[in-house]
């Protein structure tokens, strides 16, 4: 009974490695072979148009991230520049204020008026300019 278990192992063995010969050995017919090519120019074509969309979506991403940057640059380059013109101001009313010093009476009353409108001249443009430039306003 042994020998006879064997000799069906042997031709189920075979049948099976038959069976996975032919299925391997052959080329496809020309039909066969059209429809996996057009199937795979058709997957090969999704997977592009896939990539393409991420592509597109990072780089629309990365376009918000820059503008984003550069509308923060350009918002403290703004205050920077009105700090920097208010600075400029006060430091020429200072002066001014000193050379006033040197005057009397009304004279020195009118000269420090001035020095103060034109300080407050300064401010407003200064304000002025920094909301026409700042991408934040």
């Amino acid at each position: 009974m042994y020998g006879l278990n064997k000799h069906i192992v042997v031709i189920i063995s075979a049948g099976v490695l038959s069976l996975g010969l032919s299925a391997c050995g052959g080329p496809d017919t020309p039909a066969k072979n059209q429809e996996d090519v057009t199937k795979a120019a058709v997957e090969g074509a999704k997977d592009v148009e896939k990539e393409r969309a991420n592509v597109v979506e990072n780089l629309n991403d990365a376009q918000k991230d820059v503008n984003k940057a550069d509308a923060e640059y350009g918002h403290e380059a703004a205050k920077g520049n009105l700090d920097l013109a208010i600075a400029e101001a006060e430091a020429a009313h200072k002066v001014t204020i000193e050379r006033c010093e040197a005057l009397a009476g009304d004279a020195r009353t009118l000269c420090k008026k001035q020095a103060d409108a034109t300080l407050e001249q300064a401010k407003v443009q200064a304000k002025i300019t920094k909301y026409a430039t700042d991408p934040k306003q």
